[in-house]
């Protein structure tokens, strides 16, 4: 079994790319490093941490609640 070391990425659905982009960049400083029209990443310059933002053809929009899943995955 392999020992956890800790969290080095997170993916999480977002409802509008440009919006969520300019608040982790923005506000929070992450880097952006790629973009794949579909999804894009962002790298915290510090850490190395590194976060997708996805937004998934078909999905549901609307504002945020924690009563609705977001996340889509966390990385070691």
């Amino acid at each position: 079994m392999h020992a956890f070391h800790g969290v080095d990425h997170a993916v999480l659905t977002v409802t509008d790319l440009d919006r969520s982009e300019e608040f982790y960049w923005g506000v929070l400083g992450f880097l952006p490093v790629m973009d794949f029209g579909h999804g894009r990443i962002l790298v915290d310059r510090k850490t190395g941490f590194s976060l997708g933002i996805v937004r998934h053809e078909g999905a549901r929009g609307g504002p945020f609640t924690e009563l609705t899943t977001g996340l889509d995955h966390l990385g070691q």
